[in-house]
């Protein structure tokens, strides 16, 4: 992805020794800096000084500088730890005692310090798990160098690594970095170092026999941010840039929060000597012989152009006349109104030429000063509810990211990359039969596009909350460093310095734990909606008028200041009952971020909610309209992308559906996962799409980072020993070189196969016709095909790797340059063998359309064609479902149909959740 704004809009004018602004002297202890003790207001562990001998046994490397050519050709040791194992006749000559670090706790020496009950605060984290240099790595050579001596050498490091995660969970996710020849395997691989800390643990929660203080584990998001910045794959697909307008809203900088926070967009812009910046006011040309009032929303990119995104302001001449009252007009002489966003042309997007000046307005979000302002002032925004025009108080309104989320002006000459973190926080169970669960706590980096970010690669774990732990105590690490990295700290990029600056984008959870991360009570509570304030007794009734009830960053701190307040814990549980709010906020709320606007609700979680209630219940209920209105709705829902035209039948089917099920069901009455339905348009629109907040970590999608690994890998980490395959997949070519790994499997025999497809000149004059279309010379044809029922592959998307199952009978969709896109039923697979190499083939028969409808979905007629076409022609991105169309009398229970009717219902609300 092209990187056209690496420097953002910040002014260039000091070099790299100078300070950065006035109030922070920045120093360097490795390749990234950060701030000293003296600049916070906080106390900032040093958590990148290499640790002292009594807490390691070996030196800290140097793990944020960019390695050269020189220094990532590192050398395998003599040390052969396989054959010292497999070839120890006697378990009792074996020093268990060495495969223990004697200065890293043990087991029992953490039960002893939880048995003291307490936890030593001014502790610093301690690292129990980290990489080598490149200077304490013994020499060795051979095709797995650096890292491992030989091949079954990695495959047991595999192995070990993989069962000890999967079955040791229990005990700790790191017991084996307590085994000391094993953990130097580990320490040869550029991994995160892995940090630990102390973290009470809930007797309400555990068992009594629990200890209660345990180890917690996790990983430093600085780390995260440097490896991933120096990741070249990862860099190059990064986007550091203003906020985007395009047709199709598909990525997070297409989205409201990126194009208006100066944390993620442009922050200003320059101008005629003037700088002028988001959340700022303007007087800009409305048209030749006319001026207006705005505010710069945002600076955005279209086709290429900076432009300008701005809300209208309106005077008192231009209210609707059943609201210009008399006060009003008294007060008009320097009161301006404020239009609200979601009415039509309340946005606009203006050249920067059209802005002729800044203007001096003020929003009066407390009136109690209102003598005290002498320059034109707002109080008021008009919209509309449910047709007609009304005035609130601006103090129900979401405040701009500048006011809440402000990004201090920075000159200096070194880059500036801005990153949009999204974290992401559920519970997940570890047994199957006893509840055991830990808290999984993810991050995403944001300026990574769609495709990359939903690969679970891209995943990053912070760490796992244990059984009983405070998330609180466990984030506690995460915050203190985001919060050094809002002000930004200096890296190594790429081999260049680089100024970083990270804020929080947005927080993903379930209703349960999305509710505590945004400081409300759960969804059982009154008011147990984290967006809203609407009891739980009218959650899907009609009329809600959404502006006057939803909840703000700004009044939410007042009622929480209230609780605090509050003469007695007695009082202080009413208020927040009242409120439907905690005792105490979010640890979260310490960083710079709306907590109502940036915790969205995850859309997975939502729609399984209410699919599985609309399940019990029963579909069948629905009529044939209601269940066409509910699938429509779940198909738009989990679109990729957006397009104005989306959101506004976003909100329709949403509405719909709300209203259908609240009235249908009694049980879907109030049902909280329904009452998100007056949100989602909102979240839609701030970050692009319900995707882009709502991606659980759990995909279906396949992890191909060892799709070019042999085959005794997969086996061993499917299994606990390696055996022999009985069967060789067969291994075809394509003339595409985005196609690769092609592999046939369930070979059919010929003479079943040639029923459907015969083998006769026909079909030979036809295949030699494909291979002169690939470019081929024509080619003797003999016994040379093989037919299979199942092919797999692999396509090469945008730098992205996707493996693909087909079988016989599956629907595909063809691109050709004489028919465009069509649909054909897969008939056959099978393999040509043509100067010694192997090329795949399928046999499809076509779709036509018919001038009919069945539920409003397409009929097509199957034709009876056999063509033999590549597999290059299959469209990979385009998934089409196709039902037979089964007549009364023709098919049995669906489950035997009478292919002789050659008609297929084309299913348009066909989507696949990713």
């Amino acid at each position: 992805m092209e990187q056209p704004y690496p420097h953002n809009t910040f002014n260039v004018s000091l070099d790299d020794e100078e300070n950065i602004n006035e109030e922070t002297d920045y120093v360097e202890p490795n390749n990234y800096e950060t701030p000293n003790e003296t600049e916070t207001d906080y106390n900032e562990p040093n958590n990148y000084e290499s640790p002292n001998e009594t807490e390691t046994d070996y030196d800290e490397p140097n793990n944020y500088e960019s390695p050269n050519e020189t220094e990532t050709d590192y050398l395998i040791p003599n040390e052969n730890l396989l054959n010292e194992i497999l070839n120890d006749e006697n378990d009792e000559e074996i020093d268990y005692e060495d495969y223990f670090d004697d200065e890293i706790l043990n087991d029992n020496e953490m039960s002893i310090d939880s048995n003291n009950g307490t936890l030593n605060e001014e502790e610093s984290d301690k690292i129990v798990d980290k990489a080598l240099n490149s200077e304490q790595v013994p020499s060795m050579s051979g095709v797995f160098a650096p890292y491992f001596e030989n091949f079954t050498s990695a495959l047991l490091f595999c192995w070990i690594q993989k069962h000890n995660i999967s079955v040791g969970v229990k005990f700790s996710l790191l017991q084996h970095c307590f085994i000391r020849r094993f953990r130097k395997y580990r320490q040869r691989l550029p991994l995160l170092s892995i940090k630990t800390r102390k973290i009470h643990i809930s007797s309400q929660k555990t068992p009594s026999t629990s200890q209660n203080i345990k180890e917690m584990y996790y990983l430093s998001i600085t780390d995260i941010i440097w490896h991933s910045l120096n990741n070249p794959s990862l860099f190059s697909k990064m986007y550091f840039g203003p906020g985007q307008i395009v047709k199709r809203n598909r990525e997070l900088w297409h989205g409201t929060i990126w194009k208006e926070s100066p944390r993620f967009g442009h922050a200003s812009f320059q101008m005629n000597g003037t700088t002028y910046n988001c959340g700022e006011f303007i007087v800009y040309k409305e048209s030749i012989t006319r001026n207006n009032f705005g505010r710069i929303l945002a600076i955005v990119d279209t086709d290429g152009k900076l432009k300008v995104l701005v809300q209208r302001i309106i005077q008192f001449a231009e209210l609707p006349t059943n609201l210009q009252s008399r006060n009003r007009r008294e007060r008009s002489y320097n009161e301006v109104w404020l239009l609200d966003r979601e009415m039509e042309n309340a946005i606009i997007i203006i050249e920067l030429q059209k802005i002729v000046r800044l203007a001096t307005i003020v929003i009066l979000y407390n009136e109690d000063n209102i003598n005290n302002i002498t320059s034109i002032f707002i109080r008021e925004i008009l919209y509309k509810h449910q047709g007609h025009w009304k005035l609130r108080n601006v103090a129900y309104s979401y405040r701009h990211p500048s006011e809440f989320a402000a990004l201090d002006e920075l000159v200096t000459n070194l880059p500036i990359y801005k990153l949009y973190i999204d974290l992401y926080y559920d519970d997940f169970g570890t047994f199957r039969n006893v509840y055991h669960s830990l808290g999984g706590v993810y991050v995403q980096i944001g300026n990574l596009p769609f495709d990359k970010r939903k690969q679970l690669k891209n995943h990053f774990v912070i760490g796992f909350v244990p059984f009983g732990g405070s998330f609180n105590e466990f984030i506690r690490p995460f915050v203190d460093e985001m919060k050094q990295l809002e002000k930004g700290i200096i890296m190594d990029v790429q081999g260049n310095r680089s100024f970083i600056i990270a804020s929080l984008g947005d927080v993903t959870a379930d209703l349960p734990q999305g509710n505590d991360l945004a400081g409300v009570k759960r969804h059982s509570a009154i008011k147990g909606c984290r967006t809203c304030n609407v009891t739980k007794d009218f959650w899907t009734s009609e009329g809600l008028d959404l502006s006057l009830v939803s909840r703000y960053h700004h009044i939410t701190n007042n009622q929480f200041e209230e609780i605090s307040l509050a003469s007695n814990i007695t009082r202080s549980n009413e208020i927040a009952t009242m409120y439907g709010l905690r005792l105490q906020p979010s640890i979260l709320d310490e960083l710079k971020r709306e907590r109502h606007l940036q915790s969205p609700q995850d859309v997975y979680h939502l729609t399984s909610g209410k699919v599985l209630k609309f399940l019990k219940i029963t579909i069948e209920a629905l009529s044939l309209e209601g269940k066409s209105e509910f699938i429509k709705t779940m198909t738009i829902a989990f679109k990729h992308s957006f397009t104005e035209e989306d959101y506004i039948q976003l909100h329709e089917c949403l509405d719909s559906e709300r209203k259908l099920f609240s009235q249908a069901f009694e049980d879907f009455e109030n049902l909280p996962n329904l009452h998100v339905n007056y949100h989602l348009l909102l979240h839609a629109r701030n970050y692009a799409t319900l995707l882009n907040t709502g991606i659980d970590k759990r995909f279906s999608s396949t992890n191909n980072a060892l799709t070019n690994l042999p085959y005794h890998l997969k086996r061993l980490m499917n299994d606990w020993f390696i055996v022999e395959k009985p069967f060789d997949p067969e291994e075809d070519i394509s003339n595409d070189e985005y196609i690769s790994n092609i592999v046939l499997k369930k070979r059919i025999p010929k003479k079943y196969a040639e029923k459907i497809v015969p083998n006769d000149s026909g079909f030979r004059r036809e295949l030699a016709s494909v291979y002169q279309e690939m470019g081929y010379e024509a080619a003797f044809f003999e016994s040379s095909c093989r037919y299979y029922e199942l092919i797999c592959f692999s396509v090469e998307d945008n730098g992205i790797n996707t493996q693909y199952r087909l079988h016989v009978g599956d629907v595909v969709t063809t691109i050709s340059e004489e028919e465009g896109e069509t649909f054909a039923l897969l008939r056959s697979i099978f393999s040509h063998k043509r100067n010694n190499q192997r090329f795949a083939f399928i046999v499809i028969d076509k779709f036509e359309i018919t001038n009919q409808k069945k539920l409003e979905c397409p009929v097509y007629r199957l034709r009876d064609t056999q063509r033999i076409r590549p597999i290059s022609e299959l469209d990979t991105n385009s998934t089409a479902h196709f039902i037979h169309y089964c007549n009364d009398d023709e098919c049995i229970s669906g489950s035997c149909h009478d292919f002789g009717n050659d008609l297929y219902i084309k299913n348009m609300y066909f989507f696949k959740a990713i």
